[in-house]
């Protein structure tokens, strides 16, 4: 179990400032202990150091839309669905399918209560207690909560907790550090432009693809997909935007099977390396890009995991020849749209110096 102070630098008045309201003690607390980092490598809770809160605030909205058009299918919580002060504001997700929200619901951030739900409000219970309370059950209690019943092995001994190791800057797998940086801004807006795309595309409304596999896919390589890819890909037919294919997990094509293709792209990085030229560091080295779509004239499209939080990954696109990448700052849907919508990929991307 960890132990320590956090050093992260917390400006409580920023963070809270941004979300527009203040916050609960407790949470102030744990976050003055903990750094940013995870439970059982999976449970997350929201830290002020992962920026001034407004990543916080898109990943609540994304989940309240979720919510929303899961109105018509699911007997989903009465509440308020507004994301920050009267609605709901996430302070913890575990593997990008389960959210732990406050009903910020009273001017009293002390009695605020905690939802906890999946991303399609299926199955979600209300907790009159805090949040540090409810994450103490989640690790430690013996009878599960609502959503996280196929969770138990967060609650198996020894209760770990990971603090991240942020690399802005990636490095290579022999310790080169490349010449790319994130400043950690925040990706212009729109980012959730999954249904956008739908819509365009005239796509099912129906998920064609399982939870089971995106929670395999999330256990084979211990990194969460941001949401709103997923929600565009599990709806999207045919797996293409313009000439750029899309990877899921378990796919019969292996043009857009996300294991072959990860796998593909990880052997040609080593036998680009292995022959004296510069390559790029993928997932999972440290400060990897991760791979969600190629292109058939061979540009890899990836995400920059410079944080903990996937819905703020900005888009990379590695050249053909593995030894360029241009980063900027869209998250992968809202590059798709834009590419949907005649834009050149070299053009919406540009150099980042």
């Amino acid at each position: 179990m960890y132990s320590g102070r956090s050093s992260n630098g917390i400006d409580w008045a920023r963070y809270e400032e941004t979300l527009g309201s203040s916050l609960p003690a407790d949470y102030k607390e744990f976050c003055s202990v903990f750094p940013p980092g995870s439970f059982q490598e999976w449970l997350t809770v929201a830290h002020p150091s992962d920026g001034d809160g407004s990543a916080d605030l898109d990943h609540t909205a994304m989940l309240v839309g979720m919510i929303r058009r899961a109105a018509s299918r699911n007997d989903v919580p009465s509440i308020p669905l507004i994301a920050g002060p009267g609605g709901l504001i996430i302070w913890g997700y575990i593997e990008d399918s389960v959210y732990l929200c406050w009903l910020a619901t009273s001017d009293d951030p002390q009695t605020w209560r905690t939802l906890i739900t999946d991303r399609h409000a299926s199955n979600w219970v209300i907790v009159e207690k805090s949040m540090t309370d409810v994450l103490y059950d989640i690790l430690f209690g013996t009878e599960p909560l609502g959503p996280l019943e196929s969770h138990s092995y967060l609650r198996e001994s020894p209760i770990e907790f990971e603090p991240f190791d942020y690399a802005v800057a990636p490095v290579s797998a022999d310790g080169e550090e490349m010449p790319v940086r994130y400043d950690g801004g925040p990706l212009r807006a729109p980012i959730d432009q999954a249904h956008a795309i739908l819509a365009t595309t005239g796509s099912t409304v129906a998920p064609v693809i399982d939870d089971a596999l995106w929670d395999r896919l999330v256990g084979t390589y211990g990194v969460r997909i941001p949401a709103d890819y997923r929600d565009l890909v599990s709806r999207l037919s045919p797996l293409s935007i313009r000439n750029i294919q899309l990877f899921v997990p378990s796919h019969s094509d292996p043009r857009h099977d996300w294991t072959t293709q990860l796998e593909k792209a990880v052997r040609d990085a080593a036998d680009r390396r292995r022959s004296g030229r510069h390559s790029w560091a993928l997932w999972p080295a440290a400060g990897g890009l991760f791979p969600w779509g190629i292109a058939t004239t061979g540009e890899l499209f990836c995400w920059l995991p410079y944080n903990s939080e996937p819905s703020v990954w900005p888009v990379a696109m590695v050249g053909y020849d593995g030894e360029t990448v241009r980063l900027h700052n869209l998250s992968a849907t809202a590059f798709l749209f834009e590419v949907l919508n005649g834009a050149d990929p070299f053009e919406v991307l540009r150099a980042w110096n």
